[in-house]
């Protein structure tokens, strides 16, 4: 019950609008919490067409354990 109750909360107007506002710029889930001016909205991004199958595995964790990121 109190995790049904979180998740409502998080996802709810209040929470999605602070989410939005932080420093981080995060797209709010809920269509009611506005999007700051300085992100782009979803249907104004042109991203690449990428081949997920195509992806080595093993190159890109070695790429990624090379940034620190893992």
């Amino acid at each position: 019950d109190a995790a049904e109750q979180f998740v409502t909360w998080l996802t709810g107007k209040e929470a999605q609008q602070a989410m939005g506002e932080s420093y981080a710029l995060e797209y709010p889930l809920n269509p009611d919490a506005a999007l700051d001016p300085a992100v782009k909205p979803f249907d104004e991004l042109d991203p690449p067409q990428v081949d997920v199958a195509s992806l080595n595995g093993p190159q890109v964790t070695d790429l990624m354990t090379q940034a620190g990121l893992l």
